[in-house]
Parts: structure tokens; sequence; C-alpha cells
């Protein structure tokens, strides 16, 4: 049976591009997708099912440490990933578990001789697992949410944390929205995002002066509470860039409660661009951070790695999407 890697080929076009025309993603234009639809008809492709058609390669982990059933976001990402994976003929195995116990979990798999390559979700760089894998030679990647200082040094795929937050701000900053509220949270795509949000702001001479920064947690319930317990802000302040979507869905629904509306008294923006902000009233506008590209080209990397032994370093910064929907609007005067 002709895998992905060989329609790419006949197609001219990459693996990813393929794997995400045959699941028939927004991202790929209808001709492209008909064209290889058409070859993998005439080659026989067929997708493998699970439960039926046998692997042709052994297995892909996917290790992380921030795995959280409540975060849709995240579950989006490994979904698409398990997707890719078999796409391309691995059996996909994922290994959940604490920070502390990570390297053994890791050690466990590998010893079994099943996988092939690790695909690594977590936010500490952790050195003992890295000069593990690199001793025996095994292909892996970085996957989101990593310490921009470990670029250079390491095969990453993320998406570009400093374009969300500018192009939030600059949504908000194009309707002349002039004093903002921004709820963040620990992490480094935190502190990209907010360097991103000023850097926007610096564009039409505003500052810190101008910014109202709250840390919270990054669940719907801190962005509730926060709106809930401030409402005395917006009085001076005209729009909330929650730096992800639970957040910003907290605010929207405690806005809602108050009786204040958005977007003629106070927009709102989020990060994330999960399926939640479409069921939100009104809809959220947010800054998609595009996990099936991220997931696509992971998967891609990782099994060039693993066929090719490629050695050189590879990073990826996926640029993220303003989605505009109905919760942001021209700044209210106060």
């Amino acid at each position: 049976m002709i895998t992905t890697r060989e329609l790419a080929e006949l197609a001219g076009v990459s693996q990813s591009t393929v794997s995400r025309s045959l699941n028939d993603s927004h991202q790929i234009s209808a001709e492209t997708k008909e064209r290889i639809r058409n070859l993998a008809k005439e080659y026989g492709y067929k997708k493998l099912k699970p439960g039926h058609a046998p692997y042709v390669n052994k297995a892909i982990a996917v290790a992380t440490t921030e795995y959280d059933e409540t975060d849709d976001y995240l579950l989006s990402l490994y979904n698409v990933l398990f997707t890719e994976v078999k796409n391309r003929n691995y059996f996909p195995v994922i290994i959940t578990c604490s920070e502390d116990e990570l390297l053994d979990r890791i050690k466990g798999l590998t010893s079994t001789g099943i996988v092939e390559g690790y695909i690594i979700i977590k936010r500490l760089f952790n050195t003992d697992i890295e000069e593990y894998l690199n001793d025996l030679k095994i292909p892996h990647v970085y996957v989101q949410y990593f310490n921009d200082l470990l670029l250079e040094t390491i095969d990453l795929i993320d998406t570009n944390q400093f374009m969300c937050g500018y192009l939030a701000g600059k949504h908000l900053l194009e309707f002349e929205h002039r004093k903002f509220i921004t709820l963040t949270s620990e992490g480094h795509e935190f502190d990209d995002r907010t360097s991103g949000f000023f850097q926007a702001l610096s564009e039409y001479d505003l500052n810190e002066k101008d910014v109202l920064i709250n840390k919270v947690d990054r669940k719907l319930e801190y962005g509730y509470d926060f709106v809930r317990s401030n409402l005395d802000l917006f009085d001076k302040y005209t729009a909330i860039f929650a730096q992800c979507d639970p957040m910003a869905i907290g605010c929207l629904n405690a806005l809602n409660d108050c009786k204040i509306k958005v977007p003629k008294e106070v927009s709102v923006i989020g990060i994330d661009g999960i399926r939640w902000g479409t069921y939100c009233r009104p809809t959220l506008t947010s800054v998609s951070q595009e996990y099936e590209v991220v997931a696509s080209e992971a998967v891609d990397h990782l099994v060039d790695k693993i066929k090719n032994r490629r050695e050189q370093t590879l990073r990826i910064l996926v640029p993220p999407k303003l989605i505009v929907r109905n919760s942001t609007g021209p700044a209210h005067a106060k």
C-alpha cells in the first residue's frame, strides 16, 4: 500500500500537506485537496483504521507533563498528533505523568524496543532526558511552550507566542482602544504574549501605564472571578486581553451576568482559537495557535529524522491567525 510520504513525492508537496488534505483541513486549497485525493485513489491509498490494518512502522510516543482533560487546546493538539502519527503508518503511544516521573517512563518505554521517536510536550527543559535520548540517538522533537533561550539547541515546533500577543494588541488598537486589562499566567508562553502585546502598544505610543496586568490561573473560573471582583475597573478600561481562551470565556460569562454589554461597553479577546469560543454569546474573538499545523509539522519533521537521520537542529515557529468574531468592537467612550 502506498504511504503518505510516497503520495507527497508524487504530488510534489510536503507529507503534512498530504495528511491535511486527506483530513479535509480548511488550511489546504480545494484544488490541492482534490488533486491529492485523486492520486490517493489512483494509487490505492487507504487510511488505517484503529484495530484493523497493521502499522508498517513501530511506534511514535507523545511524552507530556502537560496533560489536562480540561484544556481544550492541548486535547485538540493531542488528537491531531495521534491522527498524524497514524496517517504515517506509525503506532501512537502517549506517556502522561509528572515531571519527576517522565525520564523513568521514557526509559521504560524505550527499553521495549518499540519506539522509534518521541514528541515531547513540556514547559521545563530536562537535561537528563535530552542527554538520554541523544546518547541513544533516538530522534525527538519538542512541541509547544518552550523557553526561547533553548531554541538554538533543540528541535522545536511551536506557535509564535510573541505574534499571538502582537496580533491581539493590534486588533484592539485598530478599534481605538487605549486602556486595557490583560490577564496573564505563569509560563514562558505568557511572557512572550505579553511582550508581543506591548510591542503593538508601543507602535501607538502607548506603554505600561495604559495597561492593568493581572496574573491568574489559566482556567475559566479565574477569568470569571476576576471580572466579578473588579467591576469598578470597567469605568476606566475598555478592553480585556485574556491570554488564553478559557480565561476569556470566563470574562465573557461574568460580564454577561453583570449586565455589561460586550463589545459595546467592553471588548474581549483571547488566545487559542478553541472550539468553545464559537459557543459563547457573543462569540469570542481569538488568536488561533493553529494546532493542526503545529501537529503536522512536528510529526512530519520527526519522521524525517527517523527516516533520514537528520542531525541539523530545527526550529519552526508557526504563525498564529486572528479569528475575528463578535466579542470585539470599537472602543466606547468612558
